[in-house]
């Protein structure tokens, strides 16, 4: 199910950024129009393959990267509190939240991925 997932995050990314495969397939394209110049592939096919399949893995590994950055599989971490903590409050109608050592913390892993401070273009 896992997997499942993964490659739906993955096949959506690639959906959305099709602009991204674009340029390397035309970059492979005109190559083998103009009759396999050596400067592009060298003296066989060989290189023609390792090119694309190097463009598409460079590809593929970062959008399964984006992928699961934008969509986490886990919807959250736990954590053990290992010393004593104070969140303070972000405004005069909030109070302090204190943590004791030992205790058991859910911390949102969406909310880390979208924060602009970790990732300034989260989308």
């Amino acid at each position: 199910m896992l997997t499942l997932i993964i490659l739906v995050a993955v096949a959506g990314i690639l959906f959305y950024h099709y602009c991204i495969v674009k340029p390397y397939r035309y970059w492979i394209e005109r190559g083998v129009k103009q009759g396999k110049p050596k400067w592009l592939f060298g003296d066989n096919w060989l290189n023609l393959l390792r090119i694309q399949s190097t463009a598409e893995m460079v590809i593929t590994i970062y959008n399964q990267g984006a992928g699961t950055r934008k969509w986490p599989i886990p919807l959250a971490s736990d954590r053990v509190c290992r010393k004593p903590y104070t969140i303070q409050p972000a405004s005069p109608e909030e109070r302090p939240v204190h943590i004791e050592e030992g205790t058991a913390i859910i911390l949102p892993l969406i909310g880390i991925h979208r924060d602009p401070q970790y990732y300034p273009d989260p989308d």
